[in-house]
This record gives C-alpha cells, structure tokens and sequence, in this order.
C-alpha cells in the first residue's frame, strides 16, 4: 500500500488528473491481471536516471572518503533496486505523450488521479511511495538540502531536458534486498478505483473504439471508454 517518504513530494492537488500512455497487450495485461507493472529503474532508457548531480558527487565522494567504489556501490544497489511506475501530470491529454510512447496509432490512455492511485495500493501488500519528479540541471543544480543525505533522493530527480513528462512515479524500494526481480514487480490495485475513464488514441482506425469497449466489458469493467478529444474537428 502507499507509504510516506520524506523524499517523496505529492502534487498539490491530489485530484489533478494523471494519465498513463500504454499500447494494446499492456492494457490487457492490466485487465487480466489487476496489477501494475514496475520496471526497474536501470532499465529505462535515461542514462541518468539515479544518477547525482555534479555538486552532490563532490559531496558525496568528500563523504565516503575511504572508498570512492562505495559510493558507486551505493548508487548502483539503490537504481538496481528501485522499480517505477510513471504517469504524466496533466489536466488534459498530450498530444506529445501520445506521440512519444504509442506513435499516436493504436493504443490507449488510462486517466486516473494521485488519490485515486493511493486509494486503489491498498490492496498491495508492497510498500509504494509515490512522487511528483522534481527536474534540475545536473551541471549547475543540487539536490533540495533537506534531501542531500537520502539514498532515495536521486529516484525523485530528472533532468530538465525532460520537464515536459510532467511526471509523478509510483515507487518501490528493495534496494540490496535478495529478492529483485530482473524484468520488474507486480503490484495488485483494485482497478475500478484507479481508472477514472480510457481514451482511444486519437489517430486509431473508426473500429479500434468499440474493440477496447467490449475488452473493458469482458473483463467485467464500467469505466467508460472515450474517443481521444485531440481526434475531434475543429468548429471553426
């Protein structure tokens, strides 16, 4: 179920919309099994994800004196270990989002909103933090000071070069635990709770909408099913 962390920043309305961008088979998978998939956090594509800014190496290294390999070690233990599930913050559909992970063609978006995302964890027996990701310039930037000293810090952090993600991540930490999954983590939600509607991608063929309607119906589910907005004529 979700869980606090002090690293951890929730947006400031709860109730703003997040969407997650997924094709067709994912989407299935989501119905027939009543679980969110985490993938690990050193096989997404961000060579710097988990990674520390250029002041926090310094500082980092000037800590662990003894032993530069221990601070890499440490690193290293707490990305292999961190498994994520993200989502794009934003009160409508992005038209950049649907492009950048589903070529805008056949695929679906999930809108749910954060307490919806905490509410439908309670079924979990894993421990999910959730936070809205904070972007900085690793050249220049820092780590918020309150943060420096948390392991878990840099799993909050990306680039600027990707603020337009707008994201918020579920997390789960199993950082030097014995049991980490290479693939990723399986976490059960009650999905009725997490999804407030599906949207149809807005360049998917007349027929794919009334496929992904009696999908949701097989699998004995009520959310309603739209027609992406973006696909809609202009009235003037």
């Amino acid at each position: 179920m979700y869980q606090k962390h002090s690293v951890t920043k929730l947006p400031a309305n709860l109730d703003s919309p997040i969407w997650r961008y997924i094709n067709l088979i994912k989407f299935l998978d989501l119905l027939r099994t009543s679980e969110l998939y985490f993938a690990r956090a050193d096989t997404l594509n961000d060579p710097f994800e988990g990674s520390w800014p250029l002041g926090g190496i310094k500082r980092r290294q000037a800590h662990y004196v003894d032993s530069e390999k221990t601070f890499e070690w440490l690193s290293r233990g707490f990305l292999s270990g961190s498994y994520l599930n993200c989502w794009h913050i934003s009160e409508y559909e992005s038209a950049a989002m649907w492009n950048l992970y589903l070529g805008a063609s056949q695929g679906v978006a999930i809108r749910s909103t954060c307490n919806r995302l905490i509410d439908a964890l309670r079924l979990s027996i894993e421990d999910v933090y959730i936070a809205e990701v904070r972007y900085i310039d690793y050249r220049t930037d820092d780590f918020a000071q309150e943060l420096q000293d948390n392991s878990l810090t840099p799993i909050v952090y990306k680039r600027r070069s990707f603020e337009h993600e707008k994201e918020l991540r579920a997390i789960i930490c199993r950082a030097f635990a014995q049991n980490r999954p290479e693939d990723g983590v399986r976490v059960i939600v009650d999905l009725p709770k997490l999804v407030e509607g599906v949207y149809v991608s807005p360049n998917a063929p007349s027929w794919f909408r009334p496929i992904v309607k009696d999908i949701v119906f097989r699998f004995n589910q009520k959310f309603p099913v739209h027609q992406s907005e973006l696909a809609t004529d202009p009235v003037y």
